[in-house]
């Protein structure tokens, strides 16, 4: 009963729906339901593993829809926006307990749930606002739970708002939070900010399904600055803006050595010509020219140009040819979704592509557009944190990781004693 009556919601309300088989567990012949619920002009996945979570379903579907690139969901007939909300310094309690002594005009709540664990809320009356009735903060809804695959203890849900669309409430979500948000730092020092669409189950670049074995090695001596760059990099995983700069840091540790080494190799491919007349001043500005770069160290053009030796240095263009061949990342570089992040794609179809100056320049314009928030032009908008650009970072991220590992294991050095 309770399966034909979510068949039916979802028909109603446009959402497609698939039961599938569980799969990974011998003998397990259970089922689940796999719905492709809206956000915005794309669909998430929700899944329906149990059968309590049916009637919770039934109820929020015809209601409820996704906001893009973020935990959230709205309704405009019930005039509704909830989104989970992280606070990276406190609990979701330590966070309600401090909030509701520093904002005037609230209700606090005691909520006893299963296992006898308690749960704070506070509800904020928004007084004479155009935007809503009250804000709530506290333990998510059955509808949030349900849909999200989340129970988050600590959630902002927006009573009495007017949206007709996901956009606008993205707008007012932001609105209404960074307001709420930005006072609650004032007033308390608690840093709340919005749950952003979770990422995509992100393996190790290498995405091996076997673990390797190796013999412990200790006879390698790996610089320690660069290493600590690099363990810096493995910890921001979950932060990815960060997380790709810091790769791109261990790259511009090596710009100084390798750019000289590319200089050097230039020189001497001057010097050693039959031709080569050390008294002549067209050679003498030739050698110059080749080493000006390096000389300079500072600069766009000079750092985009240091980039492109440490690359050429670093790793041949058939093994990034190798790595791009894995899963789906063709694909990736040559969709419109990778030119979302950069207008630099990979044309991996290309049979005369310098892939090494390439890879390059798209990784060289994702740094600057994370470094740089202001906006130069349609094609050079800002990355900027919890965007939905952002959040699509992993591909890139895979391959700056693996540019910086092959970087490290480019300098390593013997170990020697004392």
């Amino acid at each position: 009963m309770n399966e034909s009556k979510l068949f039916e919601v979802c028909k109603a309300s446009g959402i497609a729906i698939q039961k599938k088989p569980l799969t990974g567990i011998e003998g397990d012949d259970r089922e689940y339901y796999k719905l492709s619920v809206p956000a915005g002009r794309e669909f998430r996945y929700v899944s329906i593993f149990h059968d309590e979570d049916i009637n919770d379903a039934v109820a929020a579907l015809p209601h409820y829809r996704f906001i893009p690139g973020l935990d959230a969901i709205w309704s405009a007939d019930l005039g509704i926006i909830q989104c989970r909300v992280a606070a990276p310094r406190a609990s979701a309690i330590t966070a309600i307990q401090k909030i509701a002594r520093a904002i005037q005009t609230v209700k606090t709540e005691v909520q006893r749930s299963e296992g006898s664990k308690i749960d704070r809320a506070i509800s904020i009356t928004v007084d004479g606002s155009p935007q809503c009735d009250s804000v709530y903060l506290g333990p998510s809804s059955a509808a949030y739970d349900v849909l999200t695959s989340l129970s988050t203890r600590l959630s902002i849900i927006i009573i009495g708002v007017s949206c007709s669309s996901s956009e606008e409430a993205k707008h007012k979500l932001e609105q209404i939070s960074n307001a709420l948000f930005f006072q609650c730092d004032l007033a308390c020092g608690v840093a709340l900010h919005l749950g952003t669409e979770r990422r995509p189950f992100r393996p190790a670049f290498t995405r091996t399904s076997e673990i390797v074995q190796v013999k412990p090695a200790f006879d390698a001596s790996y610089d320690r600055d660069v290493m600590s760059l690099y363990w810096y990099a493995r910890t921001a995983r979950d932060v990815p803006l960060l997380e790709f700069l810091s790769f791109y840091q261990v790259l511009e540790h090596f710009f100084p050595l390798f750019s000289k080494a590319e200089a050097v190799r230039a020189v001497s491919t001057l010097t050693k010509s039959p031709l080569f007349d050390r008294h002549s001043e067209r050679f003498a500005s030739q050698i110059v020219e080749a080493v000006s770069a390096s000389l300079r160290g500072g600069g766009i053009s000079e750092e985009r140009a240091q980039l492109k030796s440490t690359l050429r240095a670093i790793v041949l263009p058939e093994e990034l040819a190798s790595f791009f061949t894995f899963n789906d990342r063709k694909n990736f570089y040559s969709s419109a979704e990778s030119k979302k992040i950069s207008s630099f794609q990979i044309n991996l179809t290309n049979p005369n592509l310098d892939l090494q100056a390439s890879v390059a320049e798209r990784v060289y314009d994702i740094r600057c557009k994370i470094v740089h928030s202001k906006s130069q032009g349609e094609d050079q908008k800002p990355l900027l944190p919890f965007s939905r650009e952002a959040n699509m970072l992993h591909h890139d991220i895979d391959l700056i990781q693996f540019l910086a590992t092959k970087a490290v294991i480019q300098h390593v050095r013997p170990l020697t004693t004392h």
